[in-house]
């Protein structure tokens, strides 16, 4: 999959632009706070129809403006295609081709993006909603309507929480009624996530032993850890089947628990278990890796797994999906930036990248260069680093 380009009007701080990205590499470069950001989620927001920044779409738009545009020609399996996202007060309109597009699951294959950024790289040691948005960003690459899912299940875990703080009366049996759907969504999300990791683990392992090129190879593992009972991992699920039958039996134990521990909800006012407080766990040699890898352990490791999301994504469609990494190549040393430069040229994959030091890109040079400067951006022909 490629990325032509990007026509924006409105979008956050840029002015009105077209840009034609390089089909292999595209440096975007820019002091802090100019706009860099922006253009990458401007391109994430076409290929993958939502925001890695704003809770609500409606922040996109440029302050004052009563809606922002951005526009995108992309290649897919040979195929030429046309996409327009509208984003006002009601929110997103997407057009695909020329035709109004409301679900991502009949587009063409490949049309998705992996976004690497600088919280990926501290979300090994962060907290459990950092590892969470880093699997659940994996998943919904691979699942149109798993974002949709989320968004969901959030609204009715916000429901149940009112129920809880509020106490109406007769709340037993409102909860006894509202507890089943809210099972059923999130045993999904548990499922896909449990689904993917299973997935990814080879690639992952793979990809960190080249990185690291140890003599002696170290053991990595996925685990995922259910908030109910935070030591214990959860059991992978099956390869084979659609999982219904795994999703109709976790929902059962999550209806479950939260009737066993409904007093102790009502005290909190709060959910306190289910697939917004589970945990992703990277172990590393048996040990969890927040607490005994190195930094550059811990970077590998994250870069590894991007790297499999890559590779996992190719294989279910036969394309590339874009790459974007925003400001990344500063805080990876310079084994892990020439890993990436390696692994990208084998895999021909369309890469976008921000920073504000592109002496340190070793891409720059090649492709094409963007400056932005306070939300103007500009293509440049010069090497942005040269002297």
């Amino acid at each position: 999959m490629i990325l032509h380009g990007l026509e924006l009007q409105d979008f956050r701080n840029l002015q009105p632009t077209r840009l034609a990205f390089d089909p292999a590499f595209n440096l975007i470069y820019g002091d802090n706070g100019q706009g860099k950001t922006n253009l990458l989620e401007a391109a994430y927001l076409l290929l993958c129809q939502r925001s890695f920044r704003a809770a609500r779409l409606g922040e996109l738009v440029r302050f004052g403006s009563d809606r922002g545009v951005v526009r995108g020609a992309l290649q897919s399996a040979g195929v030429e295609h046309q996409i327009q996202v509208v984003l006002d007060a009601r929110g997103r309109h997407t057009e695909l081709d020329g035709k109004a597009s409301r679900s991502l699951s009949h587009w063409p294959p490949g049309f998705t993006a992996v976004l690497f950024t600088t919280d990926d790289l501290t979300a090994p040691r962060g907290s459990p909603a950092d590892r969470r948005r880093l699997l659940d960003q994996a998943v919904a690459a691979v699942w149109a309507a798993y974002a949709e899912l989320l968004r969901r299940y959030g609204r009715a875990l916000r429901a149940r929480n009112r129920l809880l703080r509020e106490r109406p009366p007769g709340v037993a049996a409102l909860l006894d009624a509202h507890e089943p759907p809210l099972a059923s969504l999130g045993a999904k999300i548990v499922v896909a996530r449990q689904r993917l990791l299973a997935q990814l683990l080879p690639r992952v392992q793979a990809a960190f032993a080249r990185i690291i090129g140890a003599d002696a190879p170290q053991q990595v593992e996925l685990r995922y850890l259910e908030g109910s009972a935070p030591d214990t991992p959860a059991a992978l699920p099956s390869e084979d089947g659609p999982g219904a039958a795994e999703a109709e039996r976790l929902a059962e134990r999550l209806a479950a628990g939260w009737r066993r521990d409904r007093a102790r909800d009502l005290a909190r006012g709060l959910t306190t278990h289910g697939p917004h407080s589970d945990d992703l766990e990277l172990r590393l040699d048996g040990r969890p890796l927040r607490q005994h890898a190195s930094q550059g352990q811990v970077r590998a490791l994250v870069l590894a797994f991007k790297v499999a999301q890559i590779l996992d994504l190719h294989s279910r469609s036969g394309e590339y999906p874009a790459l974007l990494l925003d400001d990344v190549s500063s805080e990876l040393d310079a084994l892990r930036n020439r890993f990436l430069h390696d692994f990208l040229g084998e895999v021909r994959c369309q890469l976008l990248l921000t920073t504000a030091r592109p002496e340190l890109v070793p891409w720059r040079g090649r492709g094409a260069s963007f400056e932005v400067v306070r939300g103007t951006v500009t293509q440049r022909e010069a090497d942005p680093g040269a002297a």
